[in-house]
């Protein structure tokens, strides 16, 4: 039976009356009975170009779609001026608002440019919806088309008629949305949560206290680490390499990155400023920290408390550190947009790591994050995180009961699954029930089966008894070609590189993408040959050429597939 104290605490926090962290002091079974209301619809928000001007499109909704155009809320002294006071702290000569009226304003004139009309119905009837199902609504921000107003921070959205910023209501989470074409399936929920640690702070960069937020972050995860819900190790010394070789020691979910980020306009790349042998600063590119740790296939949350992290560029979305390691697999990545003072970082991340613990959605585990800054008395740092997520739901652990509901659901995240009465022998080892099978060869006996590969792709069926086997496998045109438009778009995004033409590398794609549509005829040399060329010219698009192989959905030959998964791991 629920405590009847601890429901009218979790009420007083559902309406902003006390916080969250408040709760985290009374026993744990009323902090969980409290977390266990978070569930979320979605609203969907696509903000696009139409001709000088842009339009909100909600394409998914409690209550279905809308749309309403809109010109850009701010013209460039305005917006300077609001960085420069918000973002850096900078006293703005002339400005008679406080900080927290500025703040206000920026977030409603944002609002008010994007909901307005039928897309301002929609969501208020959405948010009518959320509450008579008991749940909140989960704003998923789609930026992709207009990287020119992802470097706003929407963190700060304000709805004057409720007077409430809606990334600080409990209902209302803001989740920069990055839409990719391979699904994330969630960790089977691990205990502990192992976080690995990274605190860099180069002679020839300003000093960083590195000592001190060690000892910080060593007590804010005090109570999960004795109570085993997280494990906690450093990586020493504070170099790239370091990092590469404890990756290979074992699987860590966490990753937390204490140091300086650089962003450069020019190139347009975001870097981390790891130390190197001499413990001079060396910035390491987005698309190298992004190779290394998408084959750390246990990672899950990335939080870079480096004051560059979030930033975008203008032309591409994807670059920025942030969204880079978004892009290359990681599930959820957390970056400052704006400097953040040492106390509202450790709150942040604690606050993160013990919702996450708890096994909550990772938005969730955000929003109670910045309430947490919020209560702790800074009006303005709870909206310098932001959120990159690639789970629609929020979900990148799933406890066994979901991971078993997902198999009677019939849902599967790849392999092959054969149900029936059928035996699988993958080389001496034979497997029964309900399990994700993957190897080379494979035997059946029993009554005739149906095969699934991938997103319900059918392959044909198995006759299984004495030798006889028929399994048929082939791409599906469609989504082979939807999958390699994604790659053609990331050629187009690319910076102007003088030493190669985009239309040689699209060509290389296209060479690649019509040899896989052969299916089982198609010649794995040939597309050996190909990607090596992108290895040379474009490791880039080699890499996600590699991942559009290696979809399910795809469907392409086992021979080829096995030569993109050793270019995407070189």
């Amino acid at each position: 039976m629920p405590n009847i104290a601890c429901t009218t605490r979790c009420a007083l926090a559902g309406s902003g009356l006390l916080s969250l962290s408040a709760l985290t002091t009374l026993p744990r079974a009323c902090y969980s009975q409290c977390m266990s209301k978070r569930a979320y619809l979605t609203l969907d928000l696509l903000i696009e170009r139409a001709g000088d001007s842009y339009r909100a499109l909600i394409v998914d909704s409690p209550v279905g779609q809308a749309n309403a155009a809109f010109a850009s809320p701010f013209q460039p002294p305005e917006l300077d001026s609001f960085m420069a006071r918000i973002g850096r702290r900078a006293p703005i000569s002339g400005a008679n608002a406080t900080p927290e009226e500025m703040l206000k304003q920026f977030g409603k004139t944002l609002f008010n440019a994007v909901f307005h009309d039928e897309v301002l119905t929609s969501f208020r009837r959405s948010r009518d919806a959320a509450d008579n199902a008991d749940k909140g609504l989960r704003i998923k921000l789609r930026l992709d088309e207009v990287p020119e107003l992802a470097d706003l921070p929407w963190e700060y959205l304000y709805d004057a008629t409720r007077e409430n910023f809606l990334a600080l209501s409990r209902e209302t989470p803001i989740v920069r949305f990055l839409a990719l074409p391979e699904p994330v399936e969630p960790l089977a929920a691990p205990s502990p949560l192992n976080l690995l640690a990274v605190l860099a702070s180069p002679t020839d960069y300003e000093t960083l206290d590195v000592q001190g937020e060690w000892r910080r972050l060593q007590d804010a995860t005090l109570e999960l680490r004795a109570d085993n819900k997280l494990t906690l190790t450093r990586v020493e010394p504070p170099t790239f390499d370091a990092l590469q070789r404890q990756l290979r020691k074992g699987d860590y979910h966490l990753l937390h990155f204490i140091g300086h980020g650089e962003y450069d306009a020019a190139t347009q790349h975001g870097a981390l400023v790891f130390e190197d042998a001499q413990k001079q600063g060396r910035a390491v590119r987005d698309e190298l920290v992004a190779t290394l740790l998408h084959d750390a296939d246990s990672m899950r949350v990335v939080l870079l408390n480096a004051c560059e992290g979030a930033r975008t560029s203008a032309k591409n979305p994807f670059t920025g550190v942030a969204p880079r390691l978004v892009q290359k697999g990681i599930p959820a990545v957390i970056a400052m947009q704006f400097p953040i003072s040492d106390p509202a970082a450790i709150l942040f991340s604690s606050e993160v790591y013990r919702t996450l613990a708890d096994g909550f959605p990772m938005d969730a585990a955000v929003n109670e994050a910045r309430r947490a800054i919020y209560f702790g008395g800074s009006v303005l740092e709870w909206g310098t995180p932001v959120l990159f997520m690639r789970a629609a739901d929020g979900t990148i652990f799933a406890g066994e009961d979901e991971m078993a509901d997902e198999k009677k659901s019939g849902k599967s995240g790849g392999g092959i699954n054969i149900g029936g009465n059928a035996r699988v022998s993958v080389g001496r080892d034979m497997i029964g029930g309900d399990k994700n099978v993957q190897g080379d060869d494979i035997f059946a006996e029993g009554d005739i089966n149906t095969v699934t590969i991938g997103a319900g792709a059918t392959v044909g069926q198995v006759a299984a008894g004495r030798n006889n086997t028929q399994i048929n496998q082939g791409a599906d045109l469609k989504d082979l070609a939807a999958l390699f438009q994604t790659v053609y778009k990331q050629v187009d995004a690319r910076p102007d590189d003088p030493d190669i033409d985009k239309d040689e590398i699209k060509a290389k794609v296209k060479q690649v993408e019509s040899e896989a549509n052969k299916g089982e005829q198609a010649n794995a040399k040939k597309i050996e040959r190909w990607l090596t060329d992108l290895k040379n010219i474009a490791p880039d698009i080699l890499e996600i050429t590699a991942a559009a192989l290696l979809n399910p959905i795809a469907g392409v030959a086992l021979a080829v597939a096995k030569i993109a998964e050793r270019f995407r791991t070189t």
